[in-house]
Order: C-alpha cells, then structure tokens, then sequence
C-alpha cells in the first residue's frame, strides 16, 4: 500500500488535512478537518487507461466550502503520471441537487455527457465506451461525467511529508495546526 498526505486550504480559509491510499488499482482520499473529523472522500479504481471514479462525498454541513473541488485536485495530484480519461456516473440525489451536482462537475474540467451526446459526438469523448452507458443507465438512469487527465502546473495544496512543513506566502502558522493530526 502506498500513502500519501496533502494539505488544502477550504473557501472559508482553513487548513485541512487528506490521505490518499493507494493499494493495487484502488484509491481512496479521505479529506479531515483540524479536528480530525471526516468531512468528505473519494475512491475510484484505474483500468487500462481509464480511471473511474466510484464515489464521492462531502459531509452535507461542509458543502460548499470546496472539500469536492480539493478532493477532484487531490485526485489529478495522485494522477499526474497517468495518461487516459476520467469518468463516473453522474448521479444527483434529487431534481434540487441535479443543477448543483452539473455546475461541481463543470465547474472542475468534466463534460456532463449523456448517452445520446455520446452517440452523436462519439470523437469528442475518446476513451468512453458505449457499454460505459449501458451500465450508467442500468443502475441509476443517469450521464456520465468525463474528462481527459491532463497534468496540472499548479496544484492548490500541498503534499507534506511526517507533518513538517515550510512554504512562504500561506498566512498562518501551519505547523501548529499539523500537530492536531
């Protein structure tokens, strides 16, 4: 199993903590607070080229604040080495959650895709595969969102290393607030 952690700062300017956890084609990041509580993860497993991702999540009361974005980041971070696409099935809680969820993911470099987009613009979407679909609609009656993995020159936080850091410009006293970890 391989480990990493990163900080990330949320909207609301504070500083976070994320493990990523690789083992074999699985990967999980769970993002923490400064008191050490869950707030949001995502895992997603990569085959051949593409990487799907199964879930993501964000503790409802820390919605909003960007843990999502930074989980999405984090994921490109760990990723910046593979080529090929990334993908998950686009699936709202509700009609109300239908236009945040599209924005979250527009918002962050995916296309919201549906499966008679795909047919129609097949060349704009390489990598995603028609059966991709089939199973989408199969289970949850819903899109898929898709992007190409491109690697980043600027990423929003920072991979630390037994909690000891030193970077200019952040502000705050950040090795203080790692102890908490």
């Amino acid at each position: 199993m391989e480990k990493q952690k990163v900080l990330f700062y949320d909207k609301k300017g504070n500083i976070n903590l994320a493990d990523i956890s690789k083992i074999d084609s699985d990967m999980k990041i769970i993002a923490y607070n400064d008191a050490s509580d869950k707030i949001g993860s995502l895992e997603c497993y990569l085959t051949d080229g593409r990487i799907f991702i199964s879930n993501i999540e964000c503790l409802k009361k820390e919605r909003g604040k960007g843990i999502g974005t930074a989980l999405l980041d984090i994921l490109d971070y760990a990723l910046k080495d593979k080529e090929g696409i990334v993908y998950g099935i686009y699936s709202p809680h509700n009609e109300i959650d239908e236009e945040k969820t599209r924005l979250f993911y527009q918002s962050n470099g995916y296309a919201v895709v549906s499966k008679e987009e795909f047919e129609s613009n097949r060349l704009n979407y390489t990598g995603l595969e028609e059966d991709d679909f089939n199973e989408a609609n199969k289970k949850y009656g819903y899109s898929i969102v898709y992007k190409n993995n491109v690697k980043k020159d600027k990423y929003r936080f920072i991979e630390i290393e037994d909690f000891l850091i030193e970077q200019d410009g952040w502000g705050k006293n950040e090795k203080s607030l790692l102890h908490r970890w």
